[in-house]
This record gives C-alpha cells, sequence and structure tokens, in this order.
C-alpha cells in the first residue's frame, strides 16, 4: 500500500508482490472494502511520517489475525515520546510506541534502536519494532 503510484511501479517491476494498492493506509486498513486477515504487516519508513499513530496500530490490529505481527520502523527519540521534525517527520520514542500499542490492543514484543540512515553527513537512529496481536 502506497500514496504513490511511482513507488508502486517501481515496486511491480521488483516481482515479490502479490499484490499492490494505490492508497492512503489509513483508508485501506479502515475501509469497508479491506476484509482480508494478516498475519504479518511491514510498514518500513511510514510511521515518522505519522505523529501519533495510535488511530494506525488500532487499524492494523483489527486486521491482524490472533498472534499476527506488525513490524516497523520509526526514527527514535530518547528525549521525549513525539518530537516534531522538519519535513513532516516525527521522532518516537519507546513509551509512545508501548502507549499507543497497548491503546491498540497489541504487545511490544521485540525493539532495537538502529542506525537506518545518513542524513546531511550524520547518523539517524531508528526504532525497529514488532508488535503481537494477542491469541
Amino acid at each position: 500500500v502506497d500514496l504513490s503510484p511511482a513507488m508502486l511501479e517501481r515496486a511491480g517491476q521488483r516481482g515479490a508482490y502479490d499484490r499492490l494498492v494505490a492508497a492512503d493506509l489509513m483508508t485501506f486498513l479502515g475501509g469497508p472494502a479491506e476484509t482480508e486477515a494478516y498475519d504479518l504487516m511491514f510498514a518500513s519508513d511510514v510511521l515518522p511520517h505519522i505523529g501519533d499513530f495510535t488511530a494506525l496500530l488500532t487499524a492494523a490490529a483489527a486486521r491482524l489475525r490472533p498472534g499476527g505481527a506488525f513490524l516497523f520502523s520509526t526514527e527514535h527519540s530518547e528525549a521525549e515520546d513525539l518530537v516534531p521534525l522538519p519535513e513532516f517527520r516525527f521522532r518516537h520514542s519507546l513509551a509512545h510506541v508501548e502507549t499507543a500499542a497497548a491503546a491498540a490492543g497489541l504487545a511490544v514484543a521485540a525493539h532495537l534502536v538502529r542506525q537506518i540512515r545518513i542524513e546531511r553527513g550524520a547518523p539517524v537512529m531508528g526504532g525497529l519494532y514488532l508488535l503481537r496481536r494477542p491469541g
């Protein structure tokens, strides 16, 4: 699922996906047309574009089968729960993710902080998360 048709075209060239959908993620997850349940969801470099992502985690949890997992990355914050950044991005702390996950009925099963990229010559630290739906 991506907003950008160009990104979906590139993804399609890889031949690794069963299905590519041009849509807003929240519309896709919460829409009446989407009834499929998933064992695994993965979002790379998506959540840094969303401030408080409790609603997204709630929508994802509703589409996960019991025991299903949601893996995603954030830009990591040590100091504050949610840090607004230039270019419409945010840094999220472990505490913010734990609170949002609990509100969505998910549990943080694993969390790592690692360098995810170099930006303007400086390392950017990211949070890598595995959330599980009970069951």
